[in-house]
């Protein structure tokens, strides 16, 4: 391929000074050597291509998806994504353990950050095997676990849920799946913030932070720092995979990344190993009389009431209070008699008097998105 030029070079001595090339196509028997080309038109010398005309081109800012952040907040917006922040977060979340024979049974949505990223990116990024499902159907979703033996389950909620309570579900169907990891993400960060490290699981934690990524706690109300490992705060990260910022939307982008720090909108607190437990969404903080009333607080402790299959839990307005704590509880299939006396009777037992229950609505199903949060604004409708 090179042997030409060589023997061009032979023959005209330095290439930066001697080789010219022109806007025209042309042979090799049409290069010849001259002394002076400054009036020869169309002609580019070498040394001009080198170094005027070669453009290094960076991709790392370029916009490369913009999906839509979940809604249940406020107004859908996209969420504009670079080259740059999904590379990062590869890296970022990528387990050293993590190999190309991982088997992954892709069911989250293709659309949603989540099943973007893993499904997607990260099966892609190291090799994997992955199947993918049109829907979620019981049936097949268990048969495709038992025949394909996926090492990788991307699970969210409803999913965690059905595995523990289905009948189909049997002891062994599990057995290929070896290690659990929890996480903690957001669209705009393109996802993962934190994840646990294998061999780290903490009950209630979304794990550690990933690389390069820094965090810090807000007291909402008075924008200052709080000590993470003695004051709950609002969640800020900072690093490589913070979005580039929403789409023509500069006013939503200013009040979500203030100097840099996204604003997760959500509360939480750190132990003393750094693990990151996320305990609640500002915005659906519950303030009863000024205090701060957290539904996630409630809806565990009713979780554990053995009559109750679900619950979410919502701020309704009040005259007296302002708001006050509402719940929506699906009971259990063998307790359908549980009344609303009881429920509210069991959570008073615990709660101080300015988080107990207002009123309590059984309904047949909690709503929640594909990626598994509850969707209080349509419980607001009801």
């Amino acid at each position: 391929m090179y042997s030409p030029f060589v023997k061009v070079v032979r023959k005209t001595g330095r290439i930066k000074k001697n080789i010219f090339a022109t806007s025209f196509p042309l042979t090799f028997q049409h290069i010849v050597k001259v002394d002076n080309i400054k009036f020869i038109p169309h002609i580019i010398s070498y040394k001009k291509i080198i170094f005027i005309y070669v453009k290094i081109i960076n991709h790392w800012d370029d916009t490369v998806v913009i999906p839509y952040s979940s809604g249940t907040t406020g107004l859908p917006k996209g969420v504009v994504l670079t080259h740059g922040n999904l590379l990062a977060n590869l890296a970022q979340s990528t387990q050293p353990e993590a190999c190309h024979q991982e088997i992954l049974l892709g069911l989250l949505p293709l659309y949603h950050i989540y099943g973007f990223a893993i499904n997607i990116s990260l099966s892609l990024y190291l090799g994997c095997k992955l199947l993918v499902l049109k829907e979620f159907n019981q049936h097949t979703f268990v048969d495709c676990v038992e025949k394909f033996k996926p090492t990788c389950l991307p699970l969210v909620p409803p999913l965690v849920g059905f595995l523990e309570n289905s009948s189909l579900v049997k002891p062994s169907t599990l057995d290929s799946v070896h290690t659990i990891f929890c996480g903690y993400g957001m669209t705009e960060s393109s996802p993962v913030v934190t994840m646990t490290p294998k061999g780290r699981f903490t009950v209630g934690s979304c794990g550690v932070l990933m690389p390069n990524t820094e965090a810090k706690l807000v007291d909402p109300n008075t924008e200052e720092i709080v000590n993470p490992f003695e004051n709950e705060g609002e969640l800020r990260v900072r690093g490589p995979q913070v979005m580039k910022g929403y789409l023509k939307n500069e006013k939503a982008t200013r009040e979500t990344i203030k100097d840099g720090w996204l604003c997760t909108g959500d509360i939480a607190k750190v132990d003393k190993n750094e693990n990151i437990y996320v305990i609640d969404r500002i915005k659906e903080l519950i303030k009863v009389k000024g205090l701060q009333v957290a539904p996630a607080e409630l809806e565990n402790i009713l979780r554990t009431h053995p009559d109750i299959e679900d619950v979410a839990v919502i701020g309704i307005p009040d005259e007296r209070s302002g708001e006050v704590p509402k719940a929506f509880v699906v009971r259990t299939k063998e307790s359908k008699n549980l009344n609303e006396k009881e429920v509210k009777e069991f959570v008073a037992k615990i709660v101080a008097p300015h988080k107990q229950l207002a009123s309590v609505s059984f309904i047949d199903e909690i709503p929640k998105s594909t990626a598994g949060k509850i969707l209080r604004k349509d419980l607001r409708k009801l």
